[in-house]
């Protein structure tokens, strides 16, 4: 009934005389997407009744609503658009980046629709915002209406699976209605205030520095109108943005690229803790670091005098302003609180102010460090709080496990929150040196990945790759436990031989439910192991899941060890393993051995898979694998003949049914 009452619908928007409302009985009764979709699309007329009538369809059929009807459905657009935090550049189905995708779209039949379209979503996204909107969606919206690129898509004809982009730029007339609505989105930024910088900074930026894909290039009338309203926008927002220093700071950057000094706007102390750095004012970056430390340096003496309190107040101001503009660089704050712990009498009244303030682990450590020294008992008592803020907790990880007065509870707390919270111990472990009893504590721990870190810490610290004797044997058990990764397993075994047979002795007897380890790690293990410590691997090995996977690494290329693995008959179901190769003289020389021991020629035939790498399709594989059964004509072993010519027959009969299904389709294909 769908694919009906669409025709229909096709018909009524051709000019066909259907009454509207008997149409929309018919698409409610059909009831399908496509059905609904169609509806939404062909008559500016029907979204009224949709709106009224079936609300709930909204959030599946606003794409076409927009498209019929905008004034009505930006609103509502952009109330969908609230509490969706999806990334827009990975988010096709956005509500912005569906706003956005419309805006330009009619860029396709008309310049003037384009204006339209911009002007519309402009208004319409000031209005929202001015009756209550979140700032951070409307702005979202207002920045794709202002935006000076245009970017759009064209179908080929005849072929809607492809297509071409196109770039450009807003006509002239487009800017002048920009223009003529840019006090409205000022006034309506300073009457609400926005929550953040980032969408003003990317439109002031767009007509400072307008610029678009696939290479287009805007007129010299075009740019000059672009610099017009950007020097216009820059001293509006000076005004608005006056209290924000950080806001300013960039505005500052934009004035500079089109001929506005607004220097003096500058804040000081801003800038002493971010500084400007302009890689086009013609001085080397030593040069900058020179005036960047001078700044600096002079800031602090301000913050010594004004004592920690007032300093913490300024700091945390600083930090809220930066955060606000989206946390530029440089940042100079780590080096500050450094010369402050280094100069001041009681670093512990510091420490406490600024941990009331947003700062980070970076901003505490030189206090940290300080105390542990000169204050240990202040120390002990603050880095609780430490560890259980976000912000600080790597630093005073760092700090309780590398002082030796930290005592056995604040060691175990630091190592749970390291736990819980993915700290990166393993750099602390190889950058510094823990005590041997706290590394050791860390090895033994219940937690793989905690475990896992001060082995990588350990290896990475160890000098030449060698632990030292006293850690060894822990290190070890470490390793086996909690290291999955194949690439530092393979290279700890070149490195330590007693390893390798240790895990390999521990890894055939694990179960299905522990991590898949690759045949060339068992290789790499086995590789550094003597005939003899191979042959006691084989001899206390159990039947079961790792086995497997380890049979073909322990044998090798060893006919003795092969010979060895058909002696035990406790593993009988494993000595056809590693036949599973492709023919060469290794393969002839098992299958001789296994003859030997009461396997048949079909056995061994069976058992040779070849699993040799061939690209391309499963019929030129087969084909490969008969060739090599070919090399066997002339061997002077009547039973390895035999397995020659038995092989070859599987693998042709294999050609012939796999180019048959090849074959049926390709057919299915070309019919599709």
């Amino acid at each position: 009934m769908g694919r009906s009452v669409s025709t229909l619908i096709g018909a009524y928007a051709r000019g066909a005389k259907i009454d509207s409302y008997a149409l929309l009985g018919y698409v409610e009764a059909a009831n399908s997407d496509e059905a609904w979709k169609y509806y939404a699309s062909v008559d500016s007329e029907h979204v009224p009744i949709l709106l009224n009538r079936h609300r709930d369809k909204v959030k599946r059929l606003y794409k076409p609503m927009l498209y019929s009807k905008p004034e009505l459905m930006i609103p509502i657009i952009l109330d969908m658009a609230i509490g969706d935090d999806r990334r827009l550049n990975s988010t096709p189905s956005h509500p912005l980046r569906v706003l956005d995708s419309w805006v330009d779209s009619s860029a396709e039949y008309s310049m003037n629709q384009l204006r339209s379209n911009r002007v519309l979503l402009l208004d319409k996204s000031i209005e929202w915002y001015e009756a209550g909107g979140q700032s951070k969606v409307a702005f979202g919206a207002i920045q794709a209406a202002m935006s000076t690129s245009v970017e759009y898509m064209t179908n080929t004809p005849g072929d809607p699976r492809s297509g071409a982009v196109h770039f450009g730029f807003i006509p002239i007339e487009t800017v002048a209605e920009i223009k003529t609505r840019w006090p409205r989105v000022v006034a309506a930024i300073s009457h609400r205030g926005i929550d953040s910088w980032t969408h003003i900074s990317s439109i002031v930026q767009s007509w400072v520095y307008p610029h678009t894909g696939g290479g287009a290039k805007a007129t010299s009338e075009q740019f000059a109108a672009f610099k017009d309203l950007a020097s216009t926008m820059v001293k509006d927002l000076v005004l608005v943005f006056s209290g924000h220093a950080g806001a300013i700071k960039a505005l500052e950057r934009f004035g500079r690229s089109i001929g506005i000094n607004i220097t003096d706007k500058l804040d000081p102390e801003y800038m002493a803790v971010f500084p400007k750095h302009d890689i086009r004012d013609g001085r080397s970056q030593e040069e900058r670091n020179e005036e960047w430390e001078m700044n600096a340096d002079a800031f602090v003496i301000k913050c010594i005098e004004k004592g920690p309190q007032k300093t913490a107040t300024i700091i945390g101001g600083l930090l809220d302003e930066n955060e606000y503009v989206g946390n530029e660089w440089p940042n100079l704050l780590a080096y500050i609180c450094k010369r402050i712990a280094d100069q001041v009498e009681y670093p512990s009244i510091w420490l406490a102010e600024l941990l009331e303030v947003k700062v980070e682990s970076q901003h505490i450590s030189p206090f940290l460090n300080r105390l542990c020294d000169e204050n240990p008992i202040f120390w002990s008592g603050v880095m609780p709080r430490c560890l259980n803020d976000k912000r600080t907790c790597s630093t005073a990880i760092a700090a309780i496990l590398n002082n030796p007065i930290s005592d056995e509870s604040l060691f175990n707390a630091a190592v749970s929150v390291a736990n819980e919270n993915n700290i990166n111990i393993e750099l602390l472990i190889s950058w510094t040196k823990l005590s041997e009893d706290r590394v050791l504590c860390i090895l033994r721990h219940e937690s793989k990945p905690l475990s896992a870190a001060a082995v990588m810490g350990l290896w990475d610290r160890g000098e030449n790759r060698v632990i030292i004797n006293s850690l060894q044997e822990e290190w070890r058990k470490a390793a086996v436990r909690s290291i999955d990764e194949d690439y530092w397993l393979k290279e700890m075994f070149e490195y330590d031989h007693v390893l390798a047979h240790l895990w390999i002795s521990e890894k055939i007897d694990r179960d299905s439910s522990d991590p898949y380890y690759g045949e060339d790690v068992f290789f790499a293990a086995c590789s550094v192991l003597s005939l003899e410590e191979r042959k006691s691997i084989i001899q206390s090995a159990k039947d079961g899941y790792g086995l497997y996977s380890a049979v073909n690494a322990i044998v090798g290329v060893s006919g003795e060890m092969y010979k060895y693995l058909l002696d035990n008959k406790e593993l009988d179901r494993y000595h056809l393993l590693p036949l599973d190769r492709c023919v060469d003289t290794t393969w002839r020389t098992f299958a001789i051995e296994a003859l030997a021991y009461g396997y048949t020629t079909k056995d061994i035939v069976h058992a040779t898979h070849c699993t040799g790498l061939v690209s391309g399709k499963a019929s030129t594989h087969y084909k490969v694998l008969a060739q090599e059964w070919d090399s066997l004509k002339e061997d002077p072993d009547e039973r390895i003949r035999l397995a020659g010519e038995m092989g070859k027959r599987m693998d042709l009969y294999r050609v012939e049914r796999e180019e048959k299904t090849e074959e049926l389709e390709e057919r299915c294909s070309l019919d599709d």
